[in-house]
């Protein structure tokens, strides 16, 4: 096993990844299945691992790299036993094979090279890739393989052959990528792209992700998608609240193309749901961000997104709720609170925060509702603290209120 993982580690194609299957780059952000610069050592993606508290690490399949990997999902049954024909798969390889985080997979390692970057099965239990997709890696070695990545490169190409078909000549005529596009039934990869997007997004990209189910599902079953996914979040807001939403976004205003695009950050790449039977080379989620994708100015580096004045304007989705209102703090905003010293700015802000976890309204400010507050404290001791705390009257309600 240890000689497997040294072969994967000589490569920086490293990243770790969140319980949702997102991939995070060692700086702690979200990472891309085709942005090297996402990527790190399988040290630095370990120690964002420790750092965030996340399940493992992973490693990119790039075409610069000689590996490739065979991902059999849900092939070992609860009592351990591998299916017969997952096992004649290991056998006819022999070469390095982990369990996958869940333990009813297997990821098959191997040297080799395939007609294209990936493919799957319709069943979606083999899957094979080369490129543009990254693979979790356990490094725990199923019994009986080797603990090398050997080079398959005649049997890979046979096998391929013979569970996705001969590689067919690329089409003479330019892909109509209109054509392409409505043809793809977006039932057969919603799923997987919206498993690379944080439903914890921002409140603006939360209701795009919405739109964008609205316009291309309709009511029900975008509705239900929207609800499915954004359950998953520590930030989700109720039924009712997301009802309540739901029927304040425009379908039509944002289409699926800007699903792809905001998916294609976290590792999703349409491309793997594309025909076969086309010259599509370079056709993946990229091809949708300038062509289908609403955000289509260049974003420079950083955090700065770039919004035309006509697109504001008639950007008539809900506007972000207050936290604490009118206009003073929502989702993601700072507030600075500054003054010369002794002016009572700790006494003022201790003050601040207690009314915030009681949801209560503070010099003429609302509070939408109890917020959870935490407060960070570099300059006074305890002693100090818990004396200016206590300066304040708190009923026993409002005590157990605030715990």
């Amino acid at each position: 096993m240890a000689k497997a993982i040294e072969a994967l580690k000589e490569y920086a194609q490293w990243v770790g990844w969140t319980q949702d299957k997102v991939p995070i780059s060692p700086s702690g952000s979200p990472a891309s299945s085709t942005n090297p610069a996402t990527w790190g050592t399988c040290d630095e993606a370990k120690a964002v691992r420790s750092r965030m508290g996340l399940p493992g690490v992973g490693f990119v399949l790039t075409d610069d790299d000689p590996f490739v990997c065979i991902d059999l999902d849900k092939v070992i049954d609860e009592d351990g036993e591998l299916e017969g024909w997952a096992q004649f798969i290991c056998d006819r390889f022999d070469t390095f094979t982990e369990y996958s985080p869940s333990g009813r997979g297997l990821h098959i390692w191997m040297r080799g090279r395939i007609p294209r970057s990936g493919a799957r099965d319709e069943g979606k239990r083999i899957e094979v890739y080369q490129a543009k997709r990254y693979m979790t890696v356990t490094g725990q070695l199923v019994g009986g393989c080797p603990d090398v990545i050997e080079d398959r490169s005649q049997e890979l190409l046979e096998w391929f052959s013979e569970v996705f078909g001969a590689e067919e000549a690329p089409a003479a005529e330019p892909v109509d990528v209109d054509a392409v596009w409505n043809d793809l039934d977006p039932v057969q990869w919603i799923e997987d792209a919206l498993s690379c997007l944080n439903p914890d997004c921002s409140y603006h990209e939360w209701i795009k992700v919405g739109t964008a189910l609205k316009t291309g599902f309709g009511d029900a079953d975008g509705l239900t998608y929207w609800l499915r996914w954004s359950e998953d979040g520590v930030k989700f807001c109720g039924w009712e609240e997301l009802q309540r939403q739901w029927r304040g976004l425009q379908a039509g205003t944002v289409g699926l193309g800007s699903l792809v695009y905001l998916a294609s950050d976290g590792g999703f790449d349409i491309s793997y749901y594309l025909p076969d039977d086309q010259d599509l080379t370079g056709f993946d989620s990229s091809t949708f961000e300038k062509i289908f994708s609403d955000t289509t100015d260049e974003v420079p580096t950083g955090s700065f997104e770039l919004v035309s004045f006509a697109d504001a304007y008639m950007d008539r989705t809900e506007m972000e709720p207050d936290l604490v209102g009118p206009g003073i703090l929502g989702t993601g905003d700072m507030l600075l609170l500054f003054g010369p010293p002794k002016a009572m700015k700790s006494m003022l802000l201790l003050d601040w925060c207690t009314r915030l976890a009681l949801g209560d309204s503070w010099l003429g400010f609302e509070t939408a509702r109890p917020l959870n507050v935490m407060m960070l404290q570099f300059e006074n001791k305890y002693d100090q603290m818990r004396g200016r705390i206590q300066v304040q009257e708190l009923t026993p309600d409002e005590v157990e209120r605030v715990r």
